[in-house]
């Protein structure tokens, strides 16, 4: 009767031995989130935009431009962003006092120059899973056409000479940041830019009896972004 005890404390102790190594085993689990150390970036950027060209076709036409970003983190999963584009492509020239579908007599360079601020909502908070950061934005900025008039412009009347002026331009969408390093960051994201055009005074002319002509018009176009990013 007396060995009893000693054979009941011996497998007691050898648990209590092993208790003190499962906490240590759950902590070493790895997780795939990863916080962002770093709350601003500079990046450079490639993207193809399509925007409308309004009823008429005068609006400048789609293109691959060239962009620059600087962003900061403000708080939490808020960001926000200042972008400028620069868009060389063509317009169409058209001629109003032409029978529909003869309107178009030729093209015209333009050289779209955008600039916007944009709040950006990363939907991973300030951490990213498995390096990826996927997010939301939106914003609003200003544009100019920096090419000057053309000579063939000059064969239309003066009230019929499309000017772009510096429309109000809005943009919104969705991407995905992947962070492969603390540093380097590429950028994917697609989006709706949208402007104004201002319709030339000869195609308000009541005379004309041209259809669906407001004084401006808004319209909108598919944008597709590739960027790359020093995070700092």
């Amino acid at each position: 009767m007396s060995h009893q005890p000693r054979r009941v404390a011996a497998p007691s102790l050898a648990l209590l031995a092993l208790l003190p190594w499962t906490p240590a085993a759950g902590q070493s689990v790895p997780s795939h989130y990863r916080f962002i150390e770093t709350r601003q970036e500079g990046e450079i950027f490639l993207t193809h935009m399509a925007p409308g060209t309004g009823v008429f076709d005068y609006g400048p036409g789609p293109g691959v431009a060239l962009g620059g970003r600087y962003a900061i983190r403000l708080a939490g999963p808020v960001g926000l962003e200042g972008t400028v584009t620069y868009l060389p492509t063509q317009r169409s020239l058209i001629d109003p006092g032409r029978d529909e579908g003869d309107r178009k007599i030729g093209e015209v360079e333009s050289r779209v120059l955008a600039s916007d601020i944009r709040l950006r909502f990363n939907l991973t908070g300030d951490r990213t899973w498995r390096g990826l950061a996927p997010f939301a934005f939106g914003g609003a900025g200003i544009a100019f056409d920096l090419a000057g008039e053309e000579a063939a412009e000059e064969t239309l009347l003066l009230d019929d000479r499309f000017e772009f002026g510096r429309p109000i331009v809005g943009v919104f969408g969705g991407g995905v940041l992947w962070l492969p390093s603390g540093r380097v960051q590429l950028r994917a994201d697609a989006g709706v830019l949208l402007w104004q055009l201002r319709a030339p005074k000869g195609y308000r002319d009541p005379s004309r009896g041209l259809e669906g002509v407001d004084k401006r018009e808004w319209v909108s176009g598919p944008t597709f972004s590739l960027g790359f990013a020093y995070r700092f």
